[in-house]
């Protein structure tokens, strides 16, 4: 007679190991690489943060606004937008987690040599630093908002 062998060769076992490695690499990167669930999480949760920024900014600058115009009708002054809102003026209708940390002004002039006033902002929000231009109307009766990266926040006198 003769004994048969049924146990698992040596073989065997290493091309499984092999096959495990690879496939727990695989799962490791698509948890914790650069496209993976963690790195995606982040970016999610820094385009949600920015979000809120901007929209608690633009609200900031619409009562900032509202306020001047209050101001210049009911005093008759001529104190332009520009002179009026300003780093203080915006932390002041922020909520108390966002903060205006730089503010500058910038004059622009365009083809018709008419100058736009804009304002180059740092807002933090938890401990995180966030971009943005405000960009006043030619009329300079209204101001919007932009995002922007930090290379283009300092926009050039």
């Amino acid at each position: 007679m003769i004994k048969e062998n049924r146990g698992v060769t040596l073989i065997a076992l290493v091309i499984t190991i092999i096959v495990f490695l690879i496939l727990a690499i695989a799962s490791f990167n698509l948890v914790v690489g650069d496209n993976g669930i963690f790195g995606q999480t982040t970016n999610v949760s820094d385009n949600t943060n920015e979000g809120v920024v901007l929209e608690q900014l633009n609200l900031a600058v619409t009562a900032v606004v509202s306020d001047w115009t209050d101001i210049k009708h009911t005093s008759g002054t001529d104190r332009p937008l520009w002179q009026y809102i300003d780093d203080t003026t915006l932390n002041a209708n922020l909520s108390k987690d966002i903060r205006v940390t730089d503010y500058y002004v910038n004059y622009l002039y365009n083809e018709n040599d008419e100058i736009t006033t804009s304002y180059t902002t740092t807002v933090e929000y938890k401990g995180q630093p966030y971009y943005f231009v405000l960009t006043e109307s030619l009329s300079g009766n209204s101001c919007s908002v932009t995002s922007v990266d930090e290379a283009n926040s300092y926009v050039a006198e």
